[in-house]
C-alpha cells in the first residue's frame, strides 16, 4: 500500500480492534502499518507502559536510585535484579524510544526528515516519497514492528509516570487542605484552586490518550519528532553535565546557544502535533482532536515561556 492523496478513495474509517483504535487513513492504512494483530500488540504495549510507570513511581517514592541496591520494600514481588533493571531503565527514558524508533525505521534519512521537518500535510501528500516506515507491510517485519511498539511503550510509560505523579500531588494537596475547605476555596476561586490540578492532569492524560488510541497517525506523523526532541534534550543535558563535572564552566554565549537549540528542535513537535489535531484526527474521533489540541496548547505555552521568561534571564 503506497501513500495516497486525501481526496482519493482509499480506505478511510475508524475501527476498534482488541481495545485499541486503528486509524485507516488514505495516506497510510494502519493494518498495512502494524499488521493484522495491531489491537493485541497495542494492548500489550499499553499494559507494559502502565506497569513501567507504576514501577518508576514506586521506585521514586521509595528513594531507589540507579547504581544502588533497590529498596527492599520495592522488591517484595520482584527479584532484586529485576527491580534494579526497572530502575535502570528509568534513567534512559529519553534514549530508548529514539534508539528503538531508529531500528524500526525504513531508513535513517527518512526518519531524520520526519523528525526535523514541520510535516506540512499538503506538502507530504503531494510528494511521491514513502513514509519513514517504508511503503507497506512487506517492509515492516516482526522485529521492526515490535521495536516500534517497544518505543511507544517506553515513551508512553514516561508520560504515564508524570500523570501518576501529578495526580498524587493533587490528591496530597487535597488531603492536607481538607475536603470542606477545598470545596469552599474551589467555589470561591476556581481558577486559582481547581484549574492548575485539572489542567496539569488533563494535559498529561491527553498524551496517553493520543499515543494509545490514536496510535497509527501519531506514530506516522508525530512520533519521530517527539523522540528526536527528547533524545536531543537528553544528549545536550548530559554533555553540559559532563563538561561541568570536569570543573569547567559554560560561557554565557554557549549557554544561550544550547537553550536556543533546545527550543528549535521542539518546533517540529509543535507543528506536527497541531497538524495531527486539525488535519488527521477530525475525521477520526473528536476526543483525539481535543487531546491533540490540548497538547498543542501546552507546547505553545512551553516555548513561549522559554523565550519570553527563561531565556532573557
Amino acid at each position: 500500500v503506497r501513500p495516497t492523496g486525501r481526496g482519493q478513495t482509499c480506505a478511510h474509517a475508524r475501527v476498534r480492534r482488541g481495545g485499541a483504535y486503528t486509524h485507516l487513513h488514505g495516506r497510510f492504512a494502519a493494518p498495512s502499518l502494524l499488521g493484522d494483530e495491531m489491537g493485541f500488540e497495542m494492548n500489550v504495549s499499553v499494559l507494559a507502559s502502565a506497569l513501567l510507570a507504576a514501577a518508576w513511581v514506586k521506585g521514586d517514592a521509595l528513594g531507589a536510585e540507579s547504581g544502588k541496591a533497590p529498596d527492599p520494600r520495592g522488591c517484595a514481588t520482584l527479584p532484586p535484579w529485576a527491580w534494579q533493571l526497572l530502575m535502570r531503565l528509568s534513567d534512559f527514558k529519553q534514549v530508548l524510544p529514539g534508539v528503538l524508533t531508529a531500528f524500526g525505521a525504513a531508513s535513517l534519512l527518512g526518519l531524520l526528515s520526519a523528525a526535523v521537518t514541520l510535516g506540512l500535510p499538503w506538502a507530504e501528500e503531494a510528494s511521491d516519497e514513502d513514509s519513514w516506515l517504508g511503503a507497506g507491510a512487506s517492509e515492516l517485519g516482526l522485529p521492526r514492528r515490535w521495536a516500534l511498539l517497544l518505543a511507544l511503550a517506553f515513551w508512553r510509560a514516561e508520560k504515564m509516570e508524570s500523570l501518576l505523579q501529578r495526580t498524587q500531588r493533587a490528591c496530597m494537596h487535597a488531603k492536607v487542605v481538607g475536603l470542606g475547605l477545598g470545596i469552599r476555596n474551589g467555589l470561591a476561586d476556581p481558577i486559582g484552586w481547581l484549574w492548575p490540578a485539572f489542567w496539569g492532569i488533563s494535559r498529561r492524560l491527553a498524551l496517553v490518550v493520543v499515543s494509545s488510541f490514536g496510535c497509527s497517525s501519531f506514530l506516522l506523523v508525530v512520533f519521530p519528532a517527539v523522540v528526536f526532541d527528547e533524545f536531543f534534550w537528553w544528549a545536550v543535558a548530559e554533555a553540559q553535565n559532563w563538561w561541568l563535572r570536569r570543573g569547567n564552566t559554560l560561557s554565557p554565549v554557549l549557554d544561550i546557544s544550547c537553550q536556543v537549540l533546545d527550543q528549535l528542535h521542539f518546533v517540529p513537535v509543535i507543528a506536527r502535533v497541531f497538524f495531527l489535531a486539525v488535519w488527521e484526527y477530525p475525521e477520526v474521533d473528536a476526543l483525539l482532536t481535543v487531546c491533540a489540541l490540548m497538547w498543542t496548547g501546552h507546547n505553545c505555552h512551553t516555548i513561549y515561556n522559554a523565550f519570553v521568561n527563561e531565556l532573557p534571564e
